[in-house]
C-alpha cells in the first residue's frame, strides 16, 4: 500500500474536523466554538478541502439558527469574525 500523499492527510484531517462539528446538531458543547473556528480557518483552501469546510459549516449554520442568539455567546469575538469571514453575509453571524 503506498503511503499517503500531504493532501490526502490534509483532507483526512479536514474531514474528521468536519463530523466532530457535525456530530452535535443542535447542540453547543464546550469544545464545538474551538473545532467549528479551527475548520472554518480552511475556507480559503483549494478544492476539495474548500468546498467539504464550506459544506461543513453550511450545515453547522443550519442546524443552530434557531437558537444562535443564545448560543453565540459560547464563541469569543475573535471566533465569531473567524465565523462570519466564512459567509457571503457577514451579518448572519455577527
Amino acid at each position: 500500500m503506498a503511503s499517503a500523499t500531504p493532501l490526502q492527510l490534509y483532507m483526512v484531517s479536514i474531514l474528521a474536523l468536519a463530523a466532530c462539528v457535525l456530530s452535535v446538531p443542535y447542540d453547543m458543547p464546550c469544545w464545538l466554538p474551538a473545532h467549528v473556528t479551527l475548520l472554518a480557518r480552511f475556507v480559503s483552501e483549494p478544492s476539495p478541502l474548500k468546498s467539504t469546510v464550506t459544506k461543513a459549516i453550511a450545515e453547522f449554520r443550519r442546524t443552530h439558527a434557531d437558537t444562535w442568539n443564545v448560543q453565540k455567546d459560547s464563541f469569543t469575538e475573535e471566533q465569531l469574525e473567524v465565523l462570519a469571514d466564512t459567509s457571503s453575509s457577514s451579518s448572519y453571524f455577527a
